[in-house]
């Protein structure tokens, strides 16, 4: 059996901005090496996202096109840019907006999608061109538990993957799990952005929370965005509703399974979980049950399965972050 694969680390690149006459539109021309997935516009200091505009459907690989933001609702001079791909690789950029929108600035920026975090520091952002939050995780974990072989995921927009080997070392390697299989049903949710089924983007993200919403019994609002959705069932979870703990209870078991799946390929003592997704209750939840899982169906496996403190699912890669040399 043969698997086509694309390995892809080329960041987008913005190739023209323009601001309407009106100032109620912003024209963005971007072009990647394969498909621009995605351009959004952030506050100044990237905790908001203002709008955004997604992938095109007719995009060819390799092609530049124009992607129009609806700024009736953006307020502000300065903001950020970003262009990103399916692979997640991203460029962000510094804008004025004026008479005229103008960049200011290109930098490469550590980043989780909103409502995570920025990083940045005192000399001006963080670039890392080699490491993706999953890694960053990870590293977090080993630093915090002070072993090695760690795979750290991050439960967010996305699911992102590390992976610390048994050296204590970054390897290196493509650990973005959002994209491999992890229900083989024939029937399993698609992936829009690969196309590919049972992806574990849509199993262990704010997707998976909005997608068993309906089956728990909770109406999420169509005109809400993937964020402020997870927000709602979350706060349903805060309130003690019984459905909304069925999701994260559903989540934890997927995870269960999941991780025995994933170490058929990596050698892991610890997984460490992170991420919004991950917050509140609802982690104990998701905490709970994929360790129950493991005991019952895999007990051969040693791995322990672990959740740090409120503040570190959300902000602990900082402390990670800073500790990685600047690249370049």
């Amino acid at each position: 059996m043969e698997m086509p694969m694309v390995i892809d680390n080329t960041a987008p690149t913005l190739e023209d901005v323009s601001l309407s006459l009106t100032g109620d539109s912003l024209q963005v021309t971007a072009r990647d090496n394969q498909y621009v997935a995605g351009v959004v516009l952030y506050n100044a200091a990237g905790t908001q996202v203002l709008t955004e505009a997604g992938a095109k459907q007719e995009a060819k690989p390799g092609e530049t096109l124009t992607y129009t933001l609806d700024m009736h609702q953006v307020e502000g001079e300065r903001l950020l840019l970003q262009v990103y791909d399916y692979a997640m690789n991203a460029t962000t950029y510094k804008i004025k907006l004026g008479g005229a929108a103008t960049v200011d600035t290109k930098f490469m920026a550590f980043y989780l999608l909103p409502n995570d975090d920025w990083y940045w520091d005192n000399a001006g952002w963080i670039g890392f061109d080699e490491a993706v939050k999953g890694d960053v995780t990870a590293l977090a974990g080993a630093m915090s538990l002070g072993e090695d072989g760690i795979l750290g995921i991050a439960m967010g927009t996305s699911e992102a993957g590390g992976y610390v080997d048994m050296k204590g070392n970054i390897t290196g390697w493509l650990n973005e799990l959002a994209f491999v299989p992890c229900d083989l049903a024939p029937g399993a949710m698609v992936d829009e952005w690969s196309g590919d089924i049972g992806c574990g983007v849509k199993y262990f993200s704010q997707d998976a929370v909005i997608k068993l919403a309906p089956a728990a019994g909770i109406e999420l609002d169509p005109a809400l965005s993937p964020a402020e959705k997870l927000k709602v069932v979350q706060a349903r979870m805060n309130e003690g509703d019984a459905g909304a703990r069925a999701i994260y209870e559903t989540i934890g078991v997927y995870l269960g399974y999941t991780l025995a799946f994933y170490a058929m390929f990596y050698d892991i003592n610890h997984v460490l979980l992170m991420g919004r997704v991950t917050s509140g209750e609802g982690g104990d939840l998701v905490l709970g049950k994929a360790q129950e899982v493991l005991r019952a169906e895999y007990p051969e496996l040693r791995m322990q399965v672990n959740l740090p403190d409120e503040k570190s699912r959300r902000v602990g890669q900082s402390v990670a972050a800073a500790s990685l040399p600047q690249i370049g």
